[in-house]
């Protein structure tokens, strides 16, 4: 008896992998169905995701972060300077 659940439970179990490979080839089929304005946004999607690694890259390179833009420098000495008065008053 255990030798026909155990045979039972693996045939079910095959039979559901057949099930879940069916529904992943048609799931492909309705990618590969796409209308050609789908897929132009796909590819602009694409584009700009390639861009924005590009720009992160770059400016990681550059500034040894993600952030390309300059942050006031927080130096006490940089900060601005008056001009000494000439008639030294």
């Amino acid at each position: 008896m255990g030798e026909y659940i155990v045979s039972s439970t693996c045939a079910q179990v095959e039979c559901d992998e057949a099930g879940d490979i069916e529904k992943v080839k048609q799931a492909g089929l309705k990618m590969v169905r796409l209308s050609p304005a789908n897929n132009a946004a796909a590819a602009m999607i694409e584009s700009v995701k390639v861009w924005a690694d590009a720009r992160y890259r770059v400016a990681h390179a550059l500034h040894g972060r993600s952030d390309v833009r300059q942050e006031p420098s927080k130096r006490a000495d940089s900060a601005p300077r008056r001009r000494p008065n000439p008639k030294g008053a």
